[in-house]
């Protein structure tokens, strides 16, 4: 099952409504668009799992946007009129009703092409609507669907990180201290937090931004010189993920950052060169997806729990969820959805070929939901309560949450971190 908000009689409700990805793990490749070479590439997936939105090379072009679905397979999106053919889906709205993305219009040709990029947002109704005349491209887009960021031009060879409400207009951001140059990739669920690198005078640097507080540059995992980006946010903005540079530019690594505990590394992959790279992250900040290294250097999809570290997504879907996904090797996670169970990226499929792919990691463990109501509540305290410091030989499901064979004060911290959620 899948719970999705719908409008009722006395304002917005839960409403149970059957989902693909219910029963068990699956993984599936996504195809690819009629026509052209066989190549496609996902950007993102909707906070319910359901809607997936990337590009893939067609019969119209090289690049061409597309939304994907169980019941509708891969759709292309197809471009703004004029141009170059050519057009993307970067981002995609909790329901997967708004997509944001870039398209090519006409206009004059500079020395090196003729693609001339607007940003764009995408519904089934109205098609595809530019955002505004500068050149621009988008990279994110809010929950619901009312606020895109992205790159816009703002003078000949600069350009500058912009946030974009529906009924506003396309606001440049501002570049850190001593930079030219700032793009946004991601924007909270909430769509009050923008994150993305700006220049600046001590290197590129990651960034977070907020009405209140402007840019303000989250540094890096070493001292300056800088070479750090924020890729995603979670739902509020409270934990925000990318990249940051080692000792060696060439390598790098991984971090999530939150306010409490700034720039935290979260590893690599075993062997190989130090590189990781975080793409996305779940709703509450517990599940970071992206790229790692494997150890001949290749780029390999990660999955990364406080718990479990940083691992191989595809060591996970075959060892531990007993998936079968021979031939195919697993490049980039790029995204996740709100509940850290449904992870999208791209690799190579058994034929050899570049293509987008969907994983479900299965329905989500509760070990401390007592009742099976799905949350950790009041309905699972009579249990617990009536195991403590008596049940020997305790279960899960008596309350035994860390495993040691009994119910004690070790089980109700973790009782008490879970309620009100699935832990």
């Amino acid at each position: 099952m899948v719970i999705r908000s719908v409008w009722g009689a006395c304002g917005v409700v839960a409403a149970i409504v059957p989902g693909v990805f219910a029963d068990e793990p699956l993984f599936t490749g996504l195809g690819d668009l009629p026509g052209g070479i066989v190549q496609s590439f996902a950007n993102g997936v909707s906070a319910d799992g359901l809607t997936v939105v990337g590009t893939s090379a067609s019969s119209n072009g090289l690049n061409e946007a597309f939304v994907w679905t169980d019941d509708d397979g891969l759709l292309g999106l197809g471009d703004l009129p004029g141009g170059v053919f050519w057009s993307e889906g970067a981002g995609v709205s909790a329901d997967g009703s708004v997509v944001a993305g870039t398209g090519a219009v006409d206009g004059p040709c500079p020395p090196w092409g003729c693609l001339h990029l607007r940003a764009i947002v995408w519904t089934a109704a109205d098609g595809f609507t530019i955002l505004g005349e500068p050149a621009a491209i988008s990279a994110g887009i809010s929950g619901d669907g009312l606020v895109v960021v992205g790159r816009v031009d703002i003078d000949p060879g600069a350009a500058a990180a912009f946030r974009k409400d529906s009924d506003g207009p396309m606001t440049a951001l501002g570049i850190l201290p001593g930079g030219t140059f700032s793009d946004a990739y991601g924007v909270s669920r909430d769509g009050l937090v923008v994150v993305g690198k700006s220049h600046s005078g001590d290197g590129p640097q990651a960034f977070l931004w907020t009405e209140a507080t402007g840019m303000v540059g989250l540094g890096d995992l070493q001292p300056a010189p800088y070479f750090s980006e924020a890729r995603a946010a979670n739902a509020d903005g409270s934990v925000i993920v990318g990249m940051g540079a080692l000792v060696s530019f060439e390598e790098h690594e991984a971090f999530f950052w939150t306010e409490e505990d700034g720039m935290v590394g979260l590893g690599d992959l075993p062997g190989g060169l130090f590189r990781s790279a975080a793409r996305a992250v779940s709703d509450d900040g517990t599940v970071i997806v992206g790229v790692g290294a494997s150890d001949e250097g290749d780029r390999r999809a990660f999955i990364w729990t406080a718990s479990s570290g940083m691992r191989d997504l595809a060591d996970v879907l075959q060892t531990d969820l007993g998936l079968d996904i021979t031939g195919w090797t697993l490049e980039v996670a790029t995204g996740v959805s709100a509940d850290g169970r449904t992870i999208v990226g791209s690799g190579v499929n058994p034929f050899g070929k570049k293509e987008a792919w969907l994983a479900y990691l299965g329905p989500a463990h509760c070990p401390a939901d007592l009742d099976g109501d799905g949350v950790v509540g009041l309905g699972d305290l009579p249990t617990f309560v009536a195991n403590l410091g008596v049940a020997a030989g305790a279960l899960p499901e008596d309350g035994d949450l860390d495993g040691d064979g009994d119910v004690d004060l070790a089980d109700f911290a973790l009782f008490a971190a879970g309620f009100g959620a699935c832990q």
